[in-house]
């Protein structure tokens, strides 16, 4: 089973480019974790996005699967361009569990129990103060 999401960044324009992330979508030990540790650069993240549409989010571009650089695909693996972060996050809230955006003040996620961007690395510590009060 997948947990999908979508991958964004916002451009100097206010336009967001986005691909689609099929697996290990999830914050904690998943993408939003991932994000926050090898992506940190904008030139890295806009040559992520910029490569289309993924399978998997790897720490480098080496690393992670493309659909058509890594498998052949050529039917709709292109990257998204969106008006607006609104937008963006409309097109892909429903289809996908979370949505990352990339912008100059860090990393942003949003899903659909909660409504507004949430900073991934305090989403992140919420979730690891739950499992610590858990156990």
């Amino acid at each position: 089973m997948s947990t999908r999401s979508a991958i964004g960044y916002l451009t100097p324009e206010g336009k967001v480019r986005a691909i689609y992330c099929h697996f290990d979508g999830y914050v904690n030990n998943g993408v939003g974790e991932t994000l926050i540790t090898e992506w940190q650069a904008a030139y890295r993240v806009a040559q992520l996005v910029e490569s289309g549409h993924m399978s998997q989010l790897g720490v480098d571009l080496k690393d992670s699967v493309f659909y058509g650089r890594d498998r052949g695909e050529t039917v709709d693996i292109s990257t998204d361009e969106f008006e607006s972060i609104l937008e963006f996050s409309s097109s892909y809230l429903g289809d996908c569990e979370y949505v990352y955006l990339y912008t100059r003040d860090g990393w942003l996620v949003q899903t659909e129990e909660r409504k507004t961007f949430t900073r991934v690395d305090t989403y992140l510590q919420a979730e690891k103060n739950m499992e610590t009060a858990y156990v």
